[in-house]
């Protein structure tokens, strides 16, 4: 079994939180967010490619990456 030093307890609820699942839950969360933002602006680059205007890229390079 898990020790109690292992615990802590929130002070909204009252519930006890396991430390190690907290931590991952962390970091899971940054990770959602910074692949979001990875993926905007992805999704930006891929719109001012097709946008005759601006064209940040050539057609060939556009399908090639």
């Amino acid at each position: 079994m898990s020790n109690d030093s292992e615990f802590r307890t929130c002070p909204d609820t009252g519930l006890r939180i396991h430390l190690p699942a907290e931590k991952l839950m962390k970091a899971n969360a940054v990770a959602a967010v910074v692949f979001l933002l990875i993926g905007g602006i992805f999704g930006l680059a891929v719109a001012l490619t097709r946008w005759p205007a601006v064209h940040l890229l050539p057609a060939e390079w556009f399908y090639i990456i």
